[in-house]
């Protein structure tokens, strides 16, 4: 039998049962699920299947989506500027893209960094894209989007 007075392992043990000190008890209980709770598995924007490499991981993409994204890039030269495509594909290889809940629907991280726009391959909301004007964005999101090139 053990004694109540004695220390524990416990890491909450201390706290009191009227929930005194929250932020100490928020910051163990962090620490305890961190440990057993598995960080989700990288998966390629273009296909959806788990990323192993860690060439993968970085540009966000597996090998064969990552060499025909680079062979849209090459189709999408007469739709876009060379400016445009070199930051579609630097954003790519950045993991800038980000898939939306939405279906079909992109984050795309802005050149600076301090921006979100939401794209679906045929619009977006960025300065250029609600002019009606091609962007880079557009690019990025043809980049990952098989539908767009075939």
């Amino acid at each position: 039998m053990t004694d109540l007075l004695t220390p524990t392992r416990d890491p909450f043990a201390g706290l009191d049962p009227f929930g005194a000190d929250t932020d100490e008890m928020a910051a163990r209980f962090a620490a305890v699920v961190a440990d057993f709770t598995p960080a989700p598995a990288p998966t390629c924007l273009g296909c959806g299947r788990a990323l192993r490499s860690a060439r993968s991981i970085a540009a966000g993409m597996g090998p064969t989506c990552l060499r025909n994204a680079r062979r849209r890039a090459a189709l999408l030269a007469g739709s876009f500027t060379d400016r445009q495509i070199e930051a579609a594909v630097e954003a790519v290889e950045d993991g800038a893209v980000i898939p939306a809940e939405t279906p079909r629907v992109w984050l795309i991280v802005g050149s600076k960094g301090d921006e979100i726009y939401t794209t679906d391959g045929a619009v977006c909301d960025c300065l250029a894209g609600q002019n009606g004007r091609a962007c880079w964005h557009l690019a990025a999101t043809a980049l990952v989007t098989p539908a767009v090139a075939a």
